[in-house]
């Protein structure tokens, strides 16, 4: 951030991505150095997932129509940006990259930049034009969509790759023009061939020694893209135990996580304790979470003493946040037994799923806990909206009056809004009005925010006049940015008045009834399972006696004919 957005800036907020995009990809490039490639990879895989995430979005990262420059900071500027120059690092090779961001920073220092400075550096020291790159991935919205498959023929020795594109027209751009590599692993040896997409649609044929174990579209995730493929199971099954592909093994948990087979159960329990990754475990772990099944479930209880606590931290969220009896006797257990602050953070917060005396004496308990930022304190705030019960009211609100001095902002802003949250059934919504509109006036710019904004989750008409307040004629009658930092009043109650002209009713009590209700069934239903085993086995015993009758014990225990 020093670098891109001190030494040198954009000139209109329209290039911030000269800022963000650069800064948030060194920061990248950084882990890649600190903790090796599998960590950067990784970094750049859950960034990609958030942004194809963003289907229906059609702003390029070079968007001159904003509003307000608040518009600009988004995924498109930081993580898309930082995206593209990873894109173009691959296609232009490391040193050559380096060559043009070191000319780029020396002939800009000090100074404020536009997009085209940088493309032209990029094609004076590359000698080649990149005017179509820049334009398909930052002067146009979006990103390609992929439609890959596979085909293998034996009788021919050959692979057929088929890649279409899908993504919708936009700005009278239907296709994406990119070079792409697909790997091939046969007698465990990797078989790179690369390829140009230059329409939306090819079928690609490769003559190979033998059958493939494992295809791999985009091996070393240089492409920015929506991309669909399914290999054959047996060839994910395969990628997972690729160590030297870390992106294969995320993209093969990402496939199998949609079956529920006990094989695939099986699979992804190996992944989770044995990959010597972290962040794949990580992901097989939410993958086992995903599939919901029994078997599943098990899998994930029966892999908690994980040596990373950033591994152990993600199967008892997922485990906590899945709602089952036995997931409420692990939380207490781990609570009971667990140091890490971040681990008993997340079943704390889980155990709000599930009412009973024993949660509400934990949950008050760590509400006035001292930990490293109150993260305990912050834990058992969320446990209490997640439970959604108004006896909560009282001890949350005396928490907010006896501990404004130690929580740290957030947290108490939190508390507001949970306090807020609990109190919106009620009939009079009075004293929790005039307490949250005491804050309204404090001196902290988030805190007072934080009080505008619960004023609209408490749902109370008669804060109207007040919220009201923060308006201005101009802003009344007008558009209000789309986004705006913590400390614009303006915007918090706008947005609090919506919600009060909503008068969107929800009842917590019947949320209430249905967990217990669900319990219940759970219970009867487990109970149901064991009377019937036991029925079907009177039944066998009975009928193996009525067969036997009359005859000799010899006659009982003899085999019977294979022919009957």
């Amino acid at each position: 951030h020093q670098w891109f957005g001190d030494y040198i800036t954009c000139k209109d907020w329209s290039h911030l991505w000269i800022n963000e995009g650069f800064a948030t990809y060194y920061e990248v490039l950084y882990e890649g150095f600190k903790d090796g490639k599998d960590q950067m990879l990784y970094s750049l895989y859950r960034t990609s997932k958030s942004i194809t995430a963003q289907t229906e979005e059609q702003r390029p990262i070079v968007f001159k129509e904003y509003r307000d420059s608040d518009e600009q900071f988004d995924y498109r500027n930081y993580g898309k940006g930082g995206w593209v120059l990873h894109m173009l690092r691959c296609q232009l090779g490391e040193q050559l990259y380096r060559e043009c961001v070191k000319t780029f920073l020396e002939r800009y220092g000090l100074s404020s930049v536009v997009t085209e400075d940088f493309v032209s550096v990029v094609e004076e020291l590359s000698g080649r034009s990149y005017d179509r790159f820049f334009d398909q991935f930052v002067r146009l919205g979006r990103f390609p969509e992929l439609k890959v498959s596979y085909n293998w023929s034996q009788s021919e020795g050959l692979a057929k790759v088929s890649i279409r594109q899908v993504q919708k027209e936009l700005n009278n751009i239907y296709t994406y023009y990119f070079p792409v590599k697909i790997r091939f692993v046969v007698d465990g040896k990797n078989i790179d061939k690369t390829v140009d997409i230059e329409s939306r649609e090819h079928d690609f044929y490769f003559p190979l020694p033998s059958k493939p174990s494992i295809v791999r579209f985009d091996p070393d995730f240089t492409l920015l893209a929506k991309i669909e493929f399914e290999p054959p199971r047996d060839m994910l099954y395969a990628q997972l135990e690729n160590k030297d592909d870390v992106i294969g093994r995320l993209l093969a948990i990402e496939t199998l996580g949609k079956e529920k087979d006990k094989k695939t159960v099986d699979e992804m329990k190996k992944v989770l304790n044995d990959d010597p990754f972290y962040a794949v475990r990580i992901e097989a772990s939410k993958a086992l979470k995903r599939m919901g099944t029994d078997e599943a479930f098990a899998a994930l209880s029966e892999s908690m003493k994980q040596t990373d606590a950033r591994v152990r931290r993600q199967v008892v969220s997922d485990i906590g946040s899945t709602y089952r009896s036995e997931s409420y006797d692990k939380m207490i257990e781990t609570i009971e037994n667990e140091k890490n602050p971040d681990i008993l953070a997340e079943c704390i917060e889980n155990i709000g799923l599930y009412h009973s005396p024993q949660t509400k004496k934990i949950l008050v308990r760590y509400l006035d806990s001292d930990s490293f930022r109150n993260r305990l304190a912050e834990a058992s705030i969320n446990g209490i909206r997640k439970i959604d019960d108004p006896n909560y009211i009282a001890v949350l609100r005396k928490t907010i009056e006896n501990r404004k001095d130690q929580l740290e902002t957030s947290t108490f802003v939190s508390a507001l809004d949970t306090l807020a949250y609990l109190a919106r059934e009620r009939n009079n919504k009075t004293p929790i009005r005039q307490f949250l509109e005491k804050y309204v006036d404090n001196q902290n710019p988030y805190i007072k925010t934080g009080a505008i904004r619960a004023l609209g989750t408490l749902g109370d008409v008669r804060a109207k006049p007040l919220l009201e307040s923060f308006i201005s004629d101009s802003e009344r009658g007008g558009d209000v940015p789309r986004r705006r930092l913590s400390g614009n009043y303006a915007q918090a109650a706008r947005t609090a008045l919506d919600k009060l002209n909503k008068e969107e009713k929800f009842a917590p009590a019947e949320v209430i009834e249905l967990r217990q209700k669900i319990d219940e069934m759970k219970k009867e239903t487990d109970k149901l399972k064991n009377d019937l085993e036991d029925m079907k086995k009177k039944i066998s015993a009975s009928e193996k006696s009525d067969n036997n009758k009359g005859k000799s014990i010899e006659d009982v225990n003899k085999p019977a004919d294979a022919n009957e």
